[in-house]
C-alpha cells in the first residue's frame, strides 16, 4: 500500500471519528450498527452496544464515555443479542427499536400513540438522559430517565402515582454479568399520604428509610441537613415524587 493511500485512509478515519464524537442525535432513516455510538454534546455519555464482563452477549446501553464498564441504563436488558450484528433505529411508527441481525425487534420504546409520530428524533443529553421527541413541536414522547434500570442520576425522578399505584423504580441487575431484571427493586412508596423509600427483594420488604418529614427520612439516623442538597419532594393531586 502506497504512503499516499495510507494517509488518505487515516484522514478518512479521523473525519469519521470526529463526526461520531459530534453526533448526539438519531434521526428517522438512520441506523446505528454495533459498535457505532451516539455521543452527548459534551462527550460525557455514549449510547451504544456493550458486553458485560465474562459474556459475549450484547446490550444497548448508556455509559460514561471514558468507561464502557460504567453503565447507567440498559434497553434490552432481558433480551440480549447473541452477537454483534445488532442495530438501533427509529421504526416507521416513531419508536426507538433495537434489532437483531435478522431485523427482528428485540426491544422498543412502545409509544402509546394512535398515529405514527411525525419527524421523530432521539438525542443523548449531557446529563445522560436519552430523549425521544417530535422534532418540529419539540414534545418529549419518551425518555430513559422515566424508565431507569439500576442507577439514579441527578435530575431523575422516583415516583408513585397515588391513584393508580404505578411506580418508577430502580431494579437491580441479576448479577454483574447479566443486566436482566434482578430480585431487588427500590423506590418511593406513599403510605397514608407520607412518602418513604423502600427496597424489596422479590416483592418482600428488605429496607425502608422511614417517613419523610419534609427535611429528612426519619429512619435514617445519620441523616441531617447536609444531605438535603439536590433532594426534594414534589406533590400534586396524583403523584408524589422524590428527586
Amino acid at each position: 500500500m502506497s504512503r499516499r493511500i495510507t494517509q488518505l485512509i487515516v484522514l478518512i478515519l479521523q473525519s469519521i471519528a470526529c463526526l461520531s464524537l459530534q453526533n448526539d442525535t438519531l434521526s428517522a432513516g438512520v441506523i446505528i450498527r454495533d459498535p457505532e455510538t451516539l455521543v452527548s454534546a459534551k462527550q460525557d455519555y455514549k449510547l451504544g452496544f456493550f458486553s458485560p464482563p465474562n459474556t459475549t452477549n450484547r446490550y444497548l446501553g448508556i455509559f460514561f464515555s471514558f468507561s464502557e464498564e460504567t453503565v447507567i441504563w440498559v434497553a434490552n436488558r432481558d433480551a440480549p443479542l447473541k452477537d454483534s450484528s445488532g442495530a438501533v433505529t427509529l421504526s416507521r411508527d416513531g419508536n426507538l427499536v433495537v434489532l437483531d441481525g435478522t431485523n427482528r425487534t428485540v426491544w422498543s420504546t412502545n409509544l402509546n400513540t394512535t398515529s405514527p409520530v411525525d419527524n421523530p428524533v432521539v438525542q443523548i443529553l449531557d446529563n445522560g438522559n436519552l430523549v425521544l421527541r417530535e422534532e418540529a413541536a419539540g414534545d418529549t414522547l419518551w425518555e430513559s430517565f422515566s424508565h431507569p434500570t439500576d442507577v439514579l442520576m441527578q435530575g431523575m425522578t422516583l415516583s408513585q402515582n397515588v391513584k393508580t399505584g404505578k411506580q418508577v423504580l430502580l431494579t437491580a441487575w441479576k448479577n454483574a454479568t447479566d443486566p436482566g431484571i434482578g430480585s431487588f427493586a427500590g423506590g418511593l412508596e406513599v403510605m397514608s399520604g407520607t412518602p418513604q423509600l423502600v427496597s424489596r427483594n422479590e416483592g418482600w420488604p428488605h429496607w425502608r428509610s422511614g417517613q419523610w418529614n419534609g427535611l429528612i427520612f426519619l429512619g435514617i439516623k445519620l441523616m441531617f441537613s447536609a444531605y438535603l442538597e439536590g433532594f426534594n419532594q414534589v406533590k400534586n393531586d396524583s403523584v408524589g415524587n422524590f428527586v
